[in-house]
């Protein structure tokens, strides 16, 4: 379902001070009043959000190696044993970080 907003139209209180409120419903449903309070309400228009690659059901991945490394970044991994951290992907920057228990990262 679509997601809505609307702003409540408070007796003299300025149009940019009333509160909005977000209401799923259909397509075909329209809300004229706030249900808590009664006042009347009118629909506030924003951009669209297109979600599709990332909608329920669909995840896509952005973090995988194999993307860090097509888009040029390098990723660090901490060691938990020697608690440094060394390089996983990339091919910038040095293959580890020296460290020590007092100055590890």
């Amino acid at each position: 379902m679509p997601t809505y907003l609307y702003r409540v139209l408070v007796p003299n209180v300025k149009r940019d001070a009333c509160p909005i409120f977000e209401v799923d419903h259909g397509i075909n449903n329209k809300l004229t009043q706030d249900p808590q309070t009664g006042y009347p309400v009118e629909r506030v228009y924003t951009v669209p959000n297109l979600s599709k690659g990332y909608s329920e059901g669909h995840t896509k991945q952005l973090l995988t190696d194999k993307n860090i490394a097509s888009h040029g970044f390098t990723k660090y991994v901490r060691d938990p044993i020697s608690e440094c951290y060394v390089k996983t992907v990339g091919h910038e920057g040095p293959a580890s970080f020296p460290c020590s228990k007092e100055g590890a990262l």
